[in-house]
């Protein structure tokens, strides 16, 4: 029998996974509309992303109060493909339900429909599994010992130093997708931009990565050799935009961006460094996204 702090635990889990599960369905649907809408003014697009994470994030808390109470009602959780597969059923028999009550049209109800599925998907998913949200602010793991072995650290500067090179890879990642979406609209165009979209593409491995090792690194001279060869150029190609835009005169109206997006990154890399390769390392396993705990109890 579980006691009811850890019933509290549980819930409190179900409504944290609720919310990322929300951001991560209003990302979703924001790039489905913004696809939609052929990639016009792009910064004003952007600006009302804010607003789609956190009415998705609000609303996955309340599927999330609704799934953990049939969880409970039950006695236990359901699998990925069951939860998905049900709460997408469920919510196209109320969305026609709806749609027979209003007298909706076809193309009214399919309006409807990609925001719903947007939020049912990933919520479902996420709900009930054994993703730890919280995971995005621990300090990861890190390989040590003369065999693979990866574990964490409780060091409170070797987890604050990982945050800010994690969420601006993140971020930029994200940025960089739906600039590529950006410059695949219209679709006549799409010969013409394909060097952008290469470009990009090339450019967004690179947060992405630099994102992900903040998650899994490898042991710290191998850390220590990635991170001075990954940056190195990426430092070189600042000073020398930088130097190109100070001489240029006609470039003074706009910001130096790209000095500026390799002046972010290699600064943020170095703090994690720092961090990372001066924090002491723990012998228990590392606090990640998936945990036996978690998947047991609901």
């Amino acid at each position: 029998m579980k006691t009811l702090e850890e019933k509290r635990i549980n819930f409190a889990l179900s409504i944290i996974q609720g919310f990322a599960g929300g951001m991560l369905g209003g990302f979703a649907y924001f790039v489905i509309s913004f696809s939609q809408t052929g990639g016009k003014n792009f910064n004003y697009a952007i600006s009302f992303l804010p607003v789609f994470l956190v009415t998705f994030a609000l609303m996955g808390c309340i599927k999330a109060t609704i799934m953990w109470s049939f969880y409970r009602a039950i006695g236990r959780t359901l699998p990925a493909l069951a939860r998905i597969s049900t709460s997408t059923f469920l919510s196209q028999l109320v969305l026609a339900f709806i749609a027979l009550y209003f007298g909706l049209e076809e193309n009214q109800i399919a309006d409807f429909l990609v925001p719903i599925l947007s939020l049912v998907i990933p919520v479902a998913l996420i709900v009930g599994s054994s993703v730890k949200p919280w995971a995005l602010f621990t300090f990861g793991s890190i390989v040590v010992g003369e065999v693979d072995h990866r574990a964490s650290s409780r060091s409170i500067f070797g987890t604050l130093g990982s945050l800010p090179l994690r969420f601006l890879g993140i971020g930029t990642t994200a940025y960089i997708l739906l600039r590529i979406i950006d410059e695949l609209q219209p679709v006549s165009t799409i010969l013409q931009t394909q060097g952008a979209v290469i470009l990009l593409a090339f450019l967004g491995a690179y947060p992405a990565f630099s994102a992900y090792i903040t998650f899994r690194s490898p042991r710290k001279v191998s850390l220590c050799a990635i991170g001075v060869v990954l940056n190195a150029p990426v430092a070189l190609i600042g000073v020398f935009s930088y130097r190109i835009y100070i001489s240029s005169y006609w470039l003074h109206d706009t910001p130096p961006i790209t000095a500026i997006f390799c002046g972010s990154f290699v600064f943020a890399w170095l703090i994690f460094l720092i961090a990372r390769l001066n924090a002491k390392i723990n012998s228990e396993p590392p606090l990640g996204f998936v945990g036996e705990e978690t998947a047991r109890s609901i």
